[in-house]
């Protein structure tokens, strides 16, 4: 489903509120475990679409700090493809721009082309590799379309605007808490558990709200499963034409 979305402050205040909790928290241990809690919830629905433009020099640029998947690149107007090829991978040094090393040292790739190397015949393509994107070629600027943690105005993490969203947030938050107190012997092992099992309710209940598709969603998802013909120029069209109706020709 599509919801609006709140700032995290909602969910500290409601833990506050909820536990009876005098001290004051941890702001960014608190943080953290909301961003566990989405992590773990993992329905893709806290992420804000994002694009952002990165420039390749001797074959790789620094993937942005807040990406957290990676959707397609745009280069040169065009889809960049995703390398493929069981024999490792590219590596440059400032003094060789264009060659091919493994551990340092040049090799031949004419026999055996290295995954992502000039030498591939499917064209320009890019792999993932740590923090950063490794191309086929040496330089050029790249768009990329990517889901990103959405943040309010002060920088704190937002969250979907959903009830089973916030409950479940709110109820693994509380955990770690009853957690850290348990360890330290502060809290009961029995309000630990109970803690526990209030997280893997509503969990559940928020990958269920999350994954339920929303009624033009589900259109197009039914556009696609009624073509006769499956697409063959989705990525060279970025995926805009998956929800088109199909025109059939008849007589």
């Amino acid at each position: 489903m599509i919801y609006k979305f709140t700032s995290i402050k909602e969910i500290i205040e409601g833990v506050y509120r909820d536990t009876a909790i005098h001290e004051e928290l941890d702001i960014w241990d608190v943080i953290e475990w909301g961003g566990e809690a989405l992590e773990l919830i993992g329905a893709g629905l806290a992420y804000e679409e994002l694009v952002a433009e990165v420039c390749v020099k001797e074959h790789r640029a620094a993937l942005p700090c807040n990406l957290h998947i990676l959707d397609s690149i745009s280069y040169n107007g065009n889809p960049l493809k995703q390398c493929t090829g069981t024999f490792g991978a590219i590596s440059t040094t400032p003094s060789a721009t264009g060659s091919n090393y493994i551990d340092g040292k040049k090799v031949d790739t004419d026999n055996f082309p290295l995954k992502g190397s000039s030498q591939n015949m499917g064209g320009d393509c890019y792999y993932v590799n740590d923090n950063f994107i490794v191309t086929s070629f040496a330089s050029g600027c790249l768009l990329l379309a990517f889901r990103g943690i959405k943040v309010d105005d002060e920088g704190f993490p937002m969250v979907p605007d959903n009830i089973s969203y916030k409950k479940a947030l709110k109820s693994y938050i509380t955990m770690m808490l009853d957690r850290v107190g348990w360890r330290k012997g502060a809290v009961p092992e029995n309000l630990y558990r109970d803690s526990q099992r209030d997280w893997e309710w509503y969990v559940k209940q928020a990958r269920g709200s999350a994954n339920m598709p929303n009624l033009d969603m589900m259109d197009n998802i039914r556009l696609q499963w009624m073509k006769l013909k499956p697409s063959q120029t989705a990525h060279r069209t970025f995926y805009t034409d998956l929800g088109n109706s199909e025109r059939r020709l008849v007589g």
